[in-house]
């Protein structure tokens, strides 16, 4: 856990970093508070699942760089930075709900754990990204178009849209903020969690130690 919070507090000391924190978190805010309170939850987590991608790439450019932060170190940081970004998001929420006079339900627990679960794949697809491409830039730019882009190819045709809740982050988002998760659901989530966070990960841990092998 110390080599994750080192990570962090590196992070912590780069202005850009606390810059997209700070957008992030603020995009969140304002989308719970002008989100319809049916849709609170969804469009608010899901705007703050756009820029915890960008944070993670970010916190996997130490392992390449002066620093040489260990892998584990950096999915941990990752894990926990996401987390965290989740469960903020269930605060802006829960206040945006709390002041309305129209009712609303407030914010169940199998929400709650959806929003944090939700963050947390969002925050390990992007570690997966920011090692596997070199560039940040395009490595946040990959976390939004390339997981949008294939749950909109797969829902464009009439023959793969089965197939587009068992492979797609979204459609996985959407019933993990829904809390109305059965077995059926948190298979489709398994799916694409080994999809985009394990397979990801476990490619960007290969390209590491391809790169520290001796020529």
């Amino acid at each position: 856990m110390n080599g994750a919070l080192d990570v962090i507090k590196r992070a912590l000391r780069s202005r850009g970093w606390r810059w997209v924190a700070a957008l992030t978190l603020s995009a969140g805010a304002l989308t719970a508070a002008l989100a319809p309170a049916s849709e609170v939850v969804l469009l608010a987590q899901s705007v703050i699942s756009v820029g915890v991608p960008f944070l993670t790439v970010l916190l996997a450019g130490q392992v390449r760089s002066a620093s040489r932060a260990r892998l584990p170190a950096v999915l941990a940081a990752a894990v926990v930075v996401s987390g965290v970004a989740g469960l903020l998001g269930v605060v802006f929420c829960g206040v945006a709900l709390a002041v309305r006079t129209d009712p609303a339900q407030g914010v169940a627990p199998a929400v709650v754990l959806g929003s944090v679960l939700v963050q947390v794949v969002a925050g390990l697809l992007g570690t997966g990204l920011g090692i596997l491409l070199r560039s940040a830039w395009v490595a946040c730019a990959a976390s939004v178009v390339v997981p949008l882009g294939v749950y909109g190819l797969l829902g464009g045709v009439a023959a793969l849209r089965p197939v587009q809740g068992w492979v797609t982050l979204y459609a996985a988002a959407r019933n993990q903020l829904s809390g109305q998760m059965g077995g059926l659901e948190w298979g489709q989530w398994a799916v694409a969690v080994l999809i985009w966070v394990v397979g990801l990960n476990l490619l960007a841990a290969a390209r590491l130690r391809r790169t520290a092998r001796p020529a």
